[in-house]
């Protein structure tokens, strides 16, 4: 039986990062396929790429233990003498083949912690540590695996003296009688209760993750941060215990009763037929207190009273928040807290996208203001809106450097969007945040609509506010209205001025508008991963074959086809954004195409799960005149790939 491959050590990652990064800088597809073909360690593409990601962290593990074998560091044990022993004790017993369960290893495990009078409680054998000592001693399916054996003491020799021998021996006889019967019980188990390999050939099949981190890791994922990340279990995404803030349930205990003891006389006097003495009322003697069924107080540790009071105190004041003057609503705030855990930022959440742009930029109140002359025609409106009541100037990108030059950026602010309305082109970041570097005052939002969390973290990227509308992949659905903004974690002054700010503009979002966006974020995850791999695939089939087999097609807009790739694709986490473009050799082609679709919806809009085509030209974007008109916006759904491939093919033909 083929055993799967194994798990790569901290000198194999260094390797791949090596080879990586290069004399010529390879991508991460060319990485993978290289070392997927050697077939010496597991590797998948997400597997690599969180190796970049953490190349760091990795590089450092490395440098203290460069001499290490494993593919992560020595396990921490509690017992290090119990569980070497028993690994001792499996290698000399056991070959190959034998029969192996978890109950016979945690009866090994009991009997030499009787035998070295260790409590069997203080050991605590949990399903996680069985886990991890089985893949470390090639236990596999209730079988010893035909490897070599990775004993702790075998990697340092230095450790594995007499006494870890000596223990091993002198317990050996004790436990190989109860061996024997356990090995005996277990080969007399029905065949029919047993897997084979006949009956389900994906158990021989490897996994690209290792069960080891998802036991002993204890951050939460992002997918999990969507849905659980609400005021009470917040505490966990500070790797804080779940039970210090959430308050315990407590069962006390309930004497039994018999149907005798339920049966009772409803015209007779309770206190009367009471066996129970009745309290002492005379003040000179000793007051008699009835007696109770005594129960042991399930809060040993005073701790336990001083945070239900604190949950209580946290309770009162949000009910004192809530106020008739609308300042907020419960649901709103537990959608600050959950988008606050994936955009790594302060968070205020408006009724709309448009309003969040209008909230930042009045917090700011700027002079001039520099934007493209392309994009989504709201900002435009707000910036024009702002100019009739403050002067506010605006200015295109083109003029940024000419304005530096001049050390006029101070009391300025730079708006990109990013990636930009309607064809997905996206801004170098670092690049225009070098210009808020030389002045204080000066500002740089981002619109990462169409780049939201996971795909794009702007703040990492030199920009002080992210501007977001949830409507689009956040809510997912056609039914609400929100947008947010989200300013850096050191920057408590922006979130308090922005919320005291949006009750004066009456842009606060409404309780069920949140109860619906809150609804959303538990299937954005899955949403947003589809949305963005079925936009790759679509991207290389059109890439691939639009030059013979679709000549009516001009040009294909997309992020990862700019010029810069590597850096817009490093700035998107290797996402592909579901939003791209395609402009056609003649005007009247892109309605044309509009009236071909069978399935695809022909709705100006990007907020449905669906895929959506727009035609450019039909109004919520500036810069696009006659060009509009032979351009379409494609943003991508959660259909499956193939029917949304024969839809476009089935359109395109028919023009063609």
């Amino acid at each position: 039986m083929e055993f799967k491959k194994p798990r790569a050590t901290l000198a194999q990652k260094i390797e791949v990062l090596d080879y990586y990064h290069g004399s010529s800088k390879r991508t991460q597809h060319e990485t993978f396929k290289h070392f997927q073909n050697l077939n010496q360690f597991s590797i998948s593409p997400a597997t690599l790429s969180n190796w970049v990601y953490c190349e760091s962290q990795i590089r450092e593990e490395f440098s203290i233990n460069p001499s290490t074998t494993n593919y992560k560091k020595k396990p921490v044990l509690k017992f290090p003498e119990i569980t070497n022993a028993v690994e001792r004790h499996i290698k000399l017993n056991f070959k190959p083949g034998d029969a192996i369960t978890d109950k016979l290893l945690r009866g090994i495990f009991v009997d030499y912690c009787i035998k070295a009078g260790i409590n069997e409680n203080d050991f605590k054998l949990s399903a996680g540590m069985l886990h991890s000592f089985k893949r470390r001693n090639f236990i596999s399916k209730g079988r010893l695996q035909n490897q070599k054996l990775s004993v702790e003491a075998e990697e340092d020799p230095g450790k594995s003296g007499n006494d870890l021998n000596n223990f091993s021996q002198n317990f050996s006889s004790n436990i190989n009688s109860k061996m024997i019967v356990s090995e005996q019980a277990v080969k007399g188990i029905n065949a029919n209760n047993v897997i084979s390999n006949s009956s389900s050939t994906s158990l021989n099949q490897s996994i690209d993750f290792s069960l080891d981190d998802v036991f002993n890791y204890n951050n939460m994922g992002f997918g999990t941060r969507l849905i659980h990340s609400d005021d009470v279990f917040f505490p966990l995404l500070q790797n804080m215990p779940i039970d210090s803030m959430i308050e315990q349930i407590v069962d006390f205990p309930q004497p039994a009763q018999t149907d005798e003891e339920i049966k009772f006389d409803s015209n007779a006097n309770a206190i009367q037929e009471s066996s129970v003495e009745e309290p002492t009322k005379s003040r000179d003697s000793k007051r008699k207190l009835p007696s109770y069924p005594t129960y042991t107080n399930p809060f040993q540790n005073t701790s336990h009273y001083k945070r239900r009071a604190k949950i209580q105190q946290q309770q009162q004041q949000q009910q004192q928040q809530h106020t008739p003057l609308v300042k907020s609503n419960p649901n709103s705030e537990k959608i600050e807290t959950i988008l606050e855990t994936i955009t790594e930022g302060k968070v205020t959440l408006y009724n709309s996208g448009t309003s969040a742009i209008m909230g930042i930029l009045i917090y700011l109140n700027p002079k001039r203001i520099f934007i493209d002359d392309m994009g989504y025609r709201g900002t435009h409106h707000i910036v024009q809106l702002l100019g009739k009541l403050t002067g506010v100037k605006k200015f295109s990108l083109n003029e940024l450097q000419q304005q530096s030059e001049k050390n006029l950026l101070d009391d300025s602010v730079i708006i990109l969007e990013s990636p930009q309305n309607p064809l997905g082109y996206v801004y170098d970041l670092s690049h225009f945040a070098k210009f808020t570097k030389l002045s204080a005052r000066c500002k740089l939002i981002v619109d990462s609509t169409l780049a939201p969390p996971p795909l794009q973290f702007p703040l990492k990227y030199g920009a002080h506010f992210t501007v977001y509308s949830a409507v689009k992949y956040l809510a997912g659905v056609s039914d609400l209205s929100a947008g947010f903004v989200v300013s850096r974690k050191s920057d408590n002054l922006s979130q308090i001025e922005l919320h005291k700010e949006r009750f004066a503009l009456g842009t606060h979002i409404a309780s069920f508008d949140s109860f619906l966006l809150l609804r959303s974020l538990r299937t954005y995850k899955m949403r947003i991963i589809t949305q963005c791999q079925n936009t790759k695939k679509i991207i290389n089939y059109l890439s691939n074959n639009y030059l013979t087999k679709y000549p009516i097609i001009k040009s294909i807009y997309h992020a990862s086809l700019q010029e810069n790739q590597e850096i817009i694709m490093k700035q998107l986490n290797g996402f592909y954004n579901p939003v791209f473009g395609l402009e056609f050799s003649e005007p009247w082609m892109g309605r044309e195409l509009l009236n071909n679709f069978n399935f695809l919806s022909n709705n100006p809009n990007l907020e449905g799960g669906e895929t959506l085509v727009e035609l450019i030209s039909d109004g919520s974007f500036l810069g696009y005149n006659e060009e509009g008109e032979r351009m379409v916006r494609f943003s991508v759904g959660c259909e499956d790939v193939e029917d949304i491939l024969r839809d476009i093919d089935q359109a395109l033909t028919k023009i063609t």
